[in-house]
């Protein structure tokens, strides 16, 4: 195409403008997709980081080690709080548990045997089955262990 063709600032093509042929036109191309996960970037990124500036590779791994270490740490407390909140709940339900035995063992002392049997056996039953659903939503997580 020739500079005659081209419009000039403000000004609309001219009535002859030329069109393209099929030979102007590409006839294939080309989708290039690269896909990545992981902390560092591949090989020829790194290279090309080190061309730029030679201390970005280093800044990069140093940056990768930080966010695994952070990462370690997190995972780390989480487990940590876990076992904490599980014991917790396992104290204070031996704490409730001895509470409700030993007032029904008063209760039975006293003369009060119908009370005692309800309050015992309601202390047991409320164990037994706080015993057997916790197992059962462990059996059914096992990936937690």
């Amino acid at each position: 195409m020739n500079d005659t063709n081209l419009p000039s600032h403000g000004s609309t093509l001219p009535a002859r403008a030329q069109t393209s042929t099929e030979d102007d036109l590409p006839t294939t191309f080309g989708i290039k997709l690269q896909a990545h996960t992981g902390p560092l970037p591949p090989a020829a990124e790194m290279a090309a980081y080190a061309d730029i500036d030679p201390a970005i590779p280093m800044r990069i791994i140093a940056m990768a080690e930080a966010n695994a270490a952070a990462e370690r740490h997190s995972i780390d407390r989480a487990q940590t709080l876990q076992f904490r909140e599980n014991m917790v709940g396992r104290v204070l339900a031996f704490i409730f548990a001895m509470t409700g035995l030993i007032v029904a063992l008063l209760m039975a002392r006293s003369g009060h045997d119908g009370a005692a049997a309800t309050i015992g056996g309601a202390v047991v039953a409320g164990t037994v089955v706080a015993l057997v659903t916790g197992r059962a939503k462990t059996a059914a997580r096992p990936d937690e262990e």
